[in-house]
């Protein structure tokens, strides 16, 4: 609930996000299921309302977006990876951040709604090099394929503007891509083979919210160089 918007008090039913997170928690909806509508909301299902407004709060600013929804969800904070490699955890570069900000860049505001473009890339500089595109890249470190790496040509640009137009038109939220960058972000984190961000995050974040103390701690440095006090408990 921390990461709701103003940190709404008891009783407080001014916040869509809180109230959607009291219904889950109510409903017992499971986390990867939560996890699923925050990062990939329907706005037009009553049942879920309020799940968008993670995204909506951060969406103009992707870097804030990319951090927070890294330590929220993963226990990761890829913050110091921002303007060069971490110099204390060798796992996180640069191509990390820039790489786990690739799922989000293409998120817009679609008049009030939210929206994902077809293409979209991120370029930075590195700390030592010249600019670069910044590949897909989950916390693993294993790069991914998505289609829409470019910079759209001028018609391309113009088929994807209608499409978000006719969203605002109709005052709702526009049509999906044929690619969801959030949509692989969550298939990608929720893998078998790749669950581990997630999985112990939550459950270090129930330990802490328990028993006053994560089994890692800080709860933002669930990495290589900062072992659980009790390694088997949490695995």
């Amino acid at each position: 609930l921390q990461y709701s918007e103003g940190r709404p008090k008891k009783g407080d039913k001014g916040n869509p996000l809180y109230d959607y997170l009291l219904t889950s928690l109510n409903e017992n909806r499971s986390w990867d299921v939560m996890f699923r509508e925050i990062m990939v909301p329907n706005e037009t299902d009553p049942k879920t309302k309020g799940s968008a407004d993670f995204l909506k709060a951060r969406v103009k600013d992707l870097n804030r977006l990319t951090i927070d929804a890294s330590n929220a969800f993963f226990g990761v904070n890829v913050s110091c990876a921002q303007c060069h490699d971490h110099p204390h955890v060798q796992q996180w570069t640069q191509d990390q951040f820039y790489g786990m900000k690739a799922f989000f860049v293409r998120t817009v505001d679609s008049g009030g709604f939210l929206g994902e473009k077809d293409f979209g890339i991120v370029k930075y500089t590195p700390n030592k090099g010249t600019e670069k595109i910044a590949p897909v890249l989950f916390l693993n470190a294993k790069p991914i394929d998505a289609p829409g790496m470019k910079d759209p040509t001028p018609a391309e640009k113009k088929v994807e503007q209608m499409r978000l137009d006719q969203g605002k038109k109709a005052k709702g939220p526009p049509a999906p891509p044929k690619f969801s960058m959030r949509a692989k972000l969550v298939e990608t984190a929720l893998a078998k083979d790749q669950r581990d961000f997630f999985a112990r995050n939550i459950a270090n974040r129930l330990w802490h919210r328990f028993h006053g103390r994560g089994l890692v701690t800080p709860l933002d440095q669930l990495h290589s160089e900062n072992p659980a006090s009790h390694p088997e408990l949490l695995d």
